[in-house]
């Protein structure tokens, strides 16, 4: 099972185009998704300064290998492999 976080937070278009592409790929690969809102809860200062500019982010939880947006299917695809 491939567990994966990804990184975003409300109103970000971008951020919901990434979920799809993550959905999409959910169908063919075994793939476990937390997603988690930087502007949210304890550590959200932290996570905005670490992820502000750059989200939607997209972290391997096992290896902590970060994808920064744009990213596309055949992308996530090669990652996965």
């Amino acid at each position: 099972m491939h567990q994966w976080i990804l990184y975003g937070t409300q109103g970000c278009h971008l951020c919901e185009q990434a979920k799809a592409i993550v959905q999409q790929l959910q169908r063919d690969f075994s793939i476990e998704v937390t997603e988690v809102d930087i502007a949210e809860g304890v550590h959200a200062e932290q996570l905005v300064k670490r992820f502000g500019d750059r989200i939607p982010v997209l972290e391997n939880s096992q290896t902590q290998t970060r994808l920064d947006w744009p990213f596309c299917p055949d992308v996530l695809t090669d990652w996965l492999s």
